[in-house]
C-alpha cells in the first residue's frame, strides 16, 4: 500500500489522522490499495468545498468553528477527514461511487466518550478548560466546577448544550459536600483544581502550607469522597498529579508533597474502590506550556537546566495531557488502573 499523507497545519493532529486515514485504506479491497492520498494544506482548507468528478458537489460537513480549523474537536476532524476520503475514493474509483466509504468512530478515542457525564475540577483556565472542551466536543456532558464566574461563564457560552457549570471553591469542605450532592450520575471525574506556590523551603509560610495541602490532597480527598454516591460502577477517576511527586526541584517543596500524597491517594483508592470497577490514575507531567508555564519558562537559565535532563529536549503541551486524560477516561484504558502516566518525555530514565 502507497499512502502519502502531506499534511500542514497542527502538529498535534497529525498522527490522529495518518491513524485514521491508513485504517480508512485498509478498508478497502487489496486491490484498490495502490494508490495515493494526497491532502493538501488540510487544515487551511477545510472550509473549502471539494468537488467530485461527476461535477457534483458532496455534502460538506457543517461546524460552527469551520474558519478556524484548529479549534476543530475530534468528531469534526474525523467528520471533514471522512469526507475528504469519500472524494478521493470518487475519483480513482468512479464506476463505484454509490459506495460509501465509512470511518468507524472507534478510531477516535474521543468518541467513545460521547454521552458519558464528567465532571472536571479546575475546570476555567489551563489544562481544565481545555479539557472540558474537548469533552464536550466529543458529546460528553461536562459539569466544569470553578472558582470564577467569568471563566464559568466563557466556558458555558463556548457549548452551552453539553458544559455544566458549577462556581465553587473547593478550600471549602462543608459547601462543596452540599454543592455535590446534587449533581447527576457520573460516569468520569477529573481531579484537576491545584496550586503551585513556589519558594524557597525558608521562605514558605503557614499559609502557603496549607493552601497546597487544602487545595492539592484536601481537596481532591474531600470531592472524591463527596462524589462516591454519583460515581457509575466502571467509572473512571483522573488525578492531575506531577513529576515533583517523584522528582524533586528547587522551590516546590510544599508542592511536592501535596502531588506525592495524590500519588499515594491515587493507589489507595485504585485498590478500594476495585470492587466496583471504579479505575483511579492519575497523569504526571513535568511543566505543562498553559500560558502561565510560558511564562514562567521563558527564561533559558531556568529551563535549559530541565530541559537537558528531558530526552525530547520540550515540555509539555496542554493537549498531551488533555489526550492522556481522555485515554483514562474512556474504556480504551479498561484495564488500566491505580497507574501514574508519566508525561515527562523521558525524564525519569535520563
Amino acid at each position: 500500500m502507497n499512502l502519502r499523507l502531506k499534511y500542514w497545519g497542527h502538529a498535534r493532529r497529525s498522527p490522529t489522522l495518518w491513524v485514521i486515514l491508513k485504517r480508512a485504506a485498509m478498508r478497502l479491497p487489496s486491490e484498490r490499495r495502490s494508490w495515493t492520498v494526497v491532502m493538501a494544506d488540510f487544515s487551511l482548507r477545510l472550509s473549502l468545498p471539494l468537488v467530485c468528478c461527476s461535477g457534483k458537489t458532496r455534502t460538506e460537513p457543517k461546524d460552527d468553528q469551520a474558519s478556524d480549523p484548529l479549534a476543530l474537536n475530534s468528531q469534526q476532524v474525523g467528520a471533514r477527514v471522512q469526507y475528504l476520503l469519500q472524494g478521493v475514493y470518487e475519483r480513482n474509483f468512479p464506476q463505484e461511487r454509490n459506495e460509501k466509504l465509512e470511518i468507524n468512530n472507534t478510531f477516535i478515542m474521543w468518541a467513545d466518550l460521547k454521552n458519558k457525564v464528567i465532571l472536571v475540577t479546575g475546570a476555567g483556565a489551563g489544562i481544565g478548560q481545555a479539557l472540558v472542551k474537548e469533552l464536550a466536543g466529543a458529546g460528553a456532558t461536562v459539569i466544569a466546577v470553578a472558582r470564577s464566574e467569568a471563566q464559568l461563564k466563557e466556558l458555558a457560552a463556548f457549548d452551552p448544550k453539553h458544559i455544566q457549570p458549577l462556581q465553587l471553591d473547593l478550600a471549602e469542605w462543608q459547601p462543596v459536600r452540599e454543592a455535590l450532592a446534587k449533581v447527576p450520575l457520573l460516569d468520569g471525574l477529573v481531579n484537576n483544581a491545584g496550586v503551585a506556590i513556589i519558594k524557597p523551603f525558608e521562605e514558605l509560610t503557614e499559609q502557603d502550607f496549607d493552601t497546597h495541602f487544602n487545595v492539592n490532597i484536601k481537596a481532591v480527598f474531600n470531592v472524591t469522597q463527596a462524589l462516591l454516591p454519583k460515581l457509575r460502577d466502571g467509572a473512571s477517576i483522573v488525578n492531575v498529579s506531577s513529576i515533583a511527586a517523584s522528582r524533586s526541584f528547587a522551590g516546590h517543596t510544599a508542592y511536592s508533597a501535596t502531588k506525592a500524597a495524590l500519588d499515594s491517594l491515587t493507589k489507595s483508592l485504585a485498590l478500594e474502590l476495585g470492587p466496583r470497577r471504579i479505575r483511579v490514575n492519575s497523569v504526571n507531567p513535568t511543566v505543562v506550556l498553559t500560558k502561565m508555564g510560558r511564562d514562567n519558562w521563558s527564561d533559558p537559565g531556568k529551563s535549559g537546566p530541565l530541559l537537558a535532563h528531558i530526552p525530547l529536549n520540550r515540555f509539555c503541551e496542554v493537549q498531551e495531557v488533555v489526550d492522556a486524560t481522555g485515554y483514562l477516561l474512556s474504556n480504551k484504558s479498561s484495564f488500566v488502573n491505580g497507574h501514574h502516566i508519566l508525561l515527562e518525555g523521558g525524564y525519569a530514565v535520563s
